[in-house]
């Protein structure tokens, strides 16, 4: 009778197979993430074109006029919300006060009070210029906008999940002086400060070089203004968005002014372009423009969430700030060119 006994495969044919799935899953996985991460830097250049979209709506709007925020210390707020209605003392409190009457309408919530002692420290304009785009409908059609967040920014892809009721109730300090009902309505992208604030003068505006996060004002002088698109004098040369960090380049994300960082940068002419910090300008010393020495800031992990420093395994590293703050600001250049001196 014939052997009726169904033929399997034997241990070692099958160490074979595994074996060779192994290795074929060993070679093709590192070509996925590669993948994966050119996917989410596509998407990454989409969302700061939707940026310079937006951005240069508004100012054929508002007749050559740079998005920002606008309320003024001094002058009673235009607020919708009589609890809102004062008389701001400084420019932060002016822009504080404008950026609570958004949560409100955007969030949808009249009753909804951030704190507004917190927020009355805090320059928004930094990460928050986006909400003057989506108050005047220039930007975005979700409350918060999924693309004001960069795609491999886990954290703020989080927060967008909640309301800003949701945010006041259960964020601690999620960023330096902001009121967590704001979080929903963070940006990854940042705009340069010379966008909001003149390059000199009273009050003029500048880093603080121990705190990678923060600017110095003058609560008695400084005034921060629209400024004009016309005061550009190289728009494909000039950032005007930008993230904190090198999302893309590598797994693990390191601060923009490191030398080899490379990321999407968004220009004053509309453009969005991949480029590496080292081939940038060093950027300018605000308290003196005809100076030789560049406008240094000293990079350190401030947030729980912050990557290490890079160089020379120390805590923190000093680094020169580029295109966040260029010499002669919106007439300066910030790449394929000298630093514009005056």
């Amino acid at each position: 009778m014939p052997d009726r006994r169904s033929q399997g495969f034997s241990l070692i044919e099958l160490l074979v197979v595994i074996a060779i799935i192994a290795l074929l899953v060993a070679i093709l996985l590192p070509s996925l993430g590669q993948a994966r991460r050119a996917a989410r830097t596509t998407i990454c250049q989409a969302n700061l074109k939707m940026f310079n979209t937006g951005f240069q709506n508004y100012s054929g709007e508002a007749k050559g006029l740079i998005a920002s925020f606008s309320w003024q210390p001094g002058v009673r707020t235009p607020s919708d919300y009589a609890d809102n209605r004062i008389i701001p003392g400084t420019a932060t409190q002016a822009h504080a006060r404008q950026g609570i009457d958004m949560v409100r309408r955007l969030g949808k919530d009249p009753t909804l009070v951030p704190n507004a002692s917190v927020a009355d420290n805090r320059i928004l304009a930094r990460n928050f210029t986006q909400m003057v785009l989506m108050d005047g409908g220039f930007y975005g059609e979700r409350n918060p906008e999924p693309a004001a967040a960069c795609s491999e920014d886990r954290l703020l892809l989080q927060w967008q999940k909640l309301s800003p009721q949701q945010a006041q109730a259960t964020l601690g300090a999620w960023d330096y002086g902001a009121p967590p009902a704001f979080a929903p309505f963070y940006s990854s992208y940042q705009i340069v400060p010379n966008a909001f604030q003149d390059e000199k003068g009273p009050g003029q505006i500048y880093h603080v070089a121990n705190d990678y996060r923060l600017y110095y004002t003058s609560p008695s002088l400084t005034r921060f203004k629209q400024r004009r698109l016309d005061q550009v004098s190289f728009p494909s040369q000039k950032v005007v968005w930008f993230d904190l960090f090198d999302r893309h380049s590598r797994k693990t994300p390191f601060f923009y002014a490191y030398r080899d960082a490379i990321q999407p940068l968004g220009f004053f002419d509309g453009s969005v372009r991949m480029l590496a910090t080292r081939d940038a300008n060093r950027g300018w010393q605000h308290q003196a423009q005809t100076s030789t020495t560049p406008a240094m800031v000293t990079y350190g992990p401030k947030n729980p969430t912050d990557p290490p420093a890079r160089y020379s395994n120390a805590a923190a590293n000093s680094v020169p700030q580029y295109y966040r703050w260029t010499r002669a600001g919106l007439r300066g250049v910030d790449f394929n060119g000298g630093e514009v001196r005056r």
